[in-house]
């Protein structure tokens, strides 16, 4: 019996010395990670901050795998208006293959890790899908394996969250499982807000709720223009003060062999979408 307390108290003293390294392992990695200087810019320039700590990150695989991350202007030119301060909720769209996933990425490892953290800092990322949800929970992970971020993932209870610096983290959300229950965030980011249904309209209202009570409350949307009615009340609310709207689309009367109607729809096109992908695949359209 005193043989089993004794394991006991040396089983529970290991695990509280564990538990106090992993602790100043944080902190030292806080103090490397969180410069003083990105978080005084963040103060007054969020997103150059922001962009200027991403371009300092290489890219996890693709044809650019190993290269320095570069912020495009039109990426820019969002950032800067999504996050102005005042500004609630932010929208950009457009079509698919721009990057659309690598985005909330970025924008996920900079509120854990980056300029932008926020100390115990709330973020939700959901996605339209599980195989989304997936997906960008493999291009957080890709990150913070090829740049070494301080990033804990957290695959259980599934989809899984990840756990950023000073005890911020970020639960990763699929749509298909979700309610409109009550959550608390700081910051949603929702991926494909174009193609939810009207019955995901509880599941963004519970979002803009719980945003509405923090001071720093943001809800970015990052999604191809489809025909949800959410992302059609989104746009309708483009003169409001607090929203901000960057939208990249072709008008429906543009043929679809003209090139120069391409990147109306596609900012990212010649640098992260290839022209002639877009090219095999219009000239695979039958009409």
């Amino acid at each position: 019996m005193a043989t089993s307390e004794a394991q006991k108290r040396a089983t529970r003293k290991y695990r509280e010395r564990k538990k106090a390294l992993a602790k100043v392992d944080r902190q030292f990695a806080e103090l490397e990670y969180l410069k003083k200087s990105d978080i005084d810019l963040a103060k007054t320039d969020p997103a150059k901050a922001l962009w200027q700590w991403c371009e300092q990150l290489v890219v996890p695989s693709g044809l650019s795998k190993g290269q320095k991350f570069v912020i495009q202007d039109w990426q820019r030119s969002f950032l800067i208006d999504a996050l102005k301060p005042g500004v609630q909720e932010a929208l950009l769209t457009m079509a698919r293959r721009n990057g659309k996933t690598m985005l909330v990425a970025l924008l996920v490892c900079g509120y854990l890790c980056g300029p932008l953290n926020i100390p115990s800092g709330r973020l939700i990322a959901a996605s339209l899908t599980g195989k989304n949800c997936a997906e960008l929970g493999r291009h957080i992970e890709g990150l913070a394996l090829a740049n070494h971020l301080p990033l804990r993932i957290k695959r259980s209870p599934s989809p899984g969250a990840i756990e950023g610096l000073r005890e911020s983290e970020c639960t990763l959300l699929n749509s298909e499982r979700a309610s409109g229950h009550s959550v608390g965030a700081d910051v949603a980011i929702v991926d494909e807000i174009g193609l939810f249904a009207e019955n995901k309209r509880g599941l963004i209202d519970a979002f803009i709720s719980s945003l509405s009570t923090s001071k720093h409350g943001r809800l970015l949307a990052i999604s191809v223009r489809g025909n949800s009615p959410l992302l059609t009340e989104m746009l309708e609310r483009r003169k409001l003060r607090h929203v901000a709207i960057h939208e990249y689309f072709t008008p429906m009367d543009r043929e679809l062999t003209d090139e120069s109607s391409w990147k109306l729809s596609n900012p990212g096109l010649g640098t992260i979408k290839d022209v002639t992908y877009m090219r095999k695949q219009v000239a695979g359209v039958r009409y």
